[in-house]
């Protein structure tokens, strides 16, 4: 195939674009709608901006927005940082881009295309030829891709020679041109191009500015090469200028799921290398997320979350989108001219039930917020309605001689636990007692000082991982149920309820039972209504609910006595225990296996046994 070769001749200067003094340029908006970004602008208490007087997004990371006062431009630079839906953008005063000087034609070198499959041998012997190529000795060569190759002559007259004539090599036709000398290097024209287009604002260099406790100081590094080494991940890891990366604390590699977590020293950090992604190390693409901690499902409803908050300013919304975000909805809910709200106290997520609570100042706002009736975010038809809270029940309090721990390593032993509880977290713990669920600790302390303190040790956990793992910290409420067994499968649940109910169980008043779950059929749960109800270990056996058989109840104070017993001595038997406790062996049993011997320490059990 003959090809035509000609010299390149430049295109004459771009005119600048006209300078507008109310519009800024906002870069890695890319994900964020337009309608988003509007509402952000738009928002005075977010942004610094005002009315927003037009939008174009000019790339898929990039947008202009123009306003209509230009005093408002002032504000949103002078604001510095900008986040929108938890991404950072950078905001700048749009400028013209500056002239593209022509390209520099380099006299003494030609760009060859289509030799994909001609070694470079092949090649350098063909142009050295003059009588097949009209070449002459080559300088160097460069194979800068797999299917194009640099040329450089000793004499630049073999260039104008070797453009006259069309070139086959093999049965191939190659491409030959003059090669164009770049301006910059390929790897730094597009940020060469932004700097030009944009006046970016100052970035916050502050290093010792405290970090949010909320910040995520971890990355899950996916599809890893087996050769890929701790200090392979570190030295990449810590390269701000290729990876965006800082200074790593910590790397854990799993060679089972080619998988590894990264620890930074300062949280800013993960955003900018996910800013980076995708990235590759030793040749292989490898996949960055951010890794948070699973958490370990509260005792506290949505019901209590809002106990606190005035009544009438609170309302509901569902059916919104699953990108849209606490963020979005604040703006759209103080923009009056969309919502007919104010001022947004705070948002609340229900992850269950797929709804989001947003609170007002005053009632006034809330009920213009629900009489507008109709509202789309997102392209998404919103149901908002007034939240009106149930009576609550009667609070629950908390052990303050325990907690709850999820979330730690299997291969964390017990006694490096304990130094992190004695040492970190400044508690004294007497016992570990280990859950069924892996990673699930019962922790008993002594306390000397106070309360249990326990918002301040979540907050070095968050700080400070144990063997790479975050622990999650959870109050442990006081039990209001007891364990009924020596039932049979006859016994029926409202048998059990009236029995509990009235004072034949040996109670000094009338107790209220909101609930009897019966697990098999020796075994029964019942939930009283107040946890004070009842203080002893066992009922009075000589009342049944039933004839026949002797009913016996074991509460937490039971278990905690047969537990010390265990401690005390190992070998102690089980007829021994019952008659120091005076309770059957068939309870000593119950609570040794299906309460010390499988420990059930999961999110229910914790509600149910404390």
């Amino acid at each position: 195939m003959d090809v035509e070769v000609t010299l390149y001749k430049p295109r004459p200067p771009t005119p600048p674009p006209v300078v507008s003094p109310d519009t800024i340029i906002v870069t890695g908006c890319g994900g964020i709608s337009d309608d988003v970004l509007e509402m952000y602008f738009e928002s005075r208490k977010k942004s610094g901006g005002g009315d927003v007087k037009s939008m174009e997004r000019i790339e898929e990371d990039v947008v202009l927005v123009t306003f209509e006062d230009p005093e408002d431009v002032k504000r949103v630079l002078e604001k510095g940082s900008h986040k929108i839906q938890r991404k950072d953008v950078d905001v700048s005063r749009y400028k013209p881009r500056p002239p593209t000087p022509p390209p520099i034609v380099s006299p003494d070198t030609i760009v060859v295309t289509g030799c994909k499959d001609i070694i470079l041998d092949v090649l350098e012997m063909y142009f050295e030829s003059k009588k097949k190529s009209g070449g002459g000795d080559v300088k160097s060569t460069e194979r800068i891709d797999e299917d194009v190759v640099l040329f450089t002559f000793e004499d630049p007259e073999d260039v104008e020679a070797v453009l006259q004539r069309s070139h086959q090599i093999q049965g191939v036709s190659l491409q030959v041109s003059q090669y164009t000398l770049p301006s910059r290097s390929a790897r730094h024209r597009k940020q060469a191009a932004t700097e030009e287009l944009y006046l970016t604002a100052e970035e916050d260099e502050d290093e010792d500015e405290e970090e949010d406790d909320n910040s995520v100081f971890v990355i899950l590094v996916q599809g890893l090469a087996n050769t890929v080494t701790k200090e392979t991940l570190t030295d990449f890891f810590e390269n701000r200028r290729r990876n965006g990366g800082g200074e790593v604390e910590i790397v854990e590699i799993d060679r089972d799921s080619a998988t590894a977590l990264v620890y930074f020293v300062k949280g800013d950090v993960v955003r900018r290398v996910l800013q980076k992604a995708p990235l590759v190390l030793e040749k292989k693409t490898i996949e960055v997320s951010e890794y948070l901690p699973s958490k370990q499902p509260g005792l506290v409803t949505m019901d209590t979350v809002l106990k606190g908050e005035k009544e009438g300013t609170v309302v509901k919304v569902e059916k919104y989108g699953s990108k849209t975000s606490d963020e979005v909805l604040t703006m759209y809910f103080e923009n009056k001219k969309r919502s007919g709200g104010s001022d947004v106290k705070k948002v609340i997520g229900d992850d269950q039930e797929h709804a989001k609570y947003v609170v007002f100042g005053t009632r006034e706002e809330a009920e213009a917020v629900v009489a507008k009736r109709h509202h789309t975010v997102d392209g998404h038809k919103l149901l908002v309605s007034p939240y009106r809270p149930p009576t609550p029940p009667p609070p629950r309090p908390q052990y303050h001689d325990r907690f709850f721990i999820t979330g730690l390593r299997e291969k964390t032993t017990k006694k490096t636990l304990m130094k992190f509880l004695k040492h970190k977290l400044a508690c004294h713990p007497k016992d570990l007692v280990y859950g069924e669920e892996p990673g699930s600790v019962l922790v008993n302390i002594e306390v000397t000082q106070g309360s249990l303190k326990l918002k301040k040790m979540e907050r070095v956990c968050r700080k400070h991982p144990l063997e790479g793992a975050f622990l999650e910290l959870s109050a442990v409420p006081v039990s209001n149920c007891i364990q009924v067994t020596g039932i049979t499968a006859s016994t029926s649940a409202e048998t059990l309820q009236y029995y509990f109910e009235s004072k034949r169980a040996g109670n000094a008043k009338e107790l209220s039972v909101i609930n009897v779950n019966t697990e098999d059929p020796r075994h029964a749960i019942v939930h009283f209504e107040d946890h004070s109800e009842f203080k002893r270990g066992r009922v009075n056996r000589e009342d049944e609910p039933r004839p026949g058989r002797p009913v016996e109840v074991t509460n937490d104070q039971t278990s905690e006595a047969v537990r010390q017993l265990v401690v005390k001595d190992k070998r102690m038997k089980v007829s021994e225990m019952a008659k120091a406790l005076e309770i059957s062996e068939g309870s000593v049993h119950t609570i040794l296996h299906d309460r010390l011997g499988k420990r059930k320490l999961s999110a229910r059990w914790s509600v149910e046994w404390g």
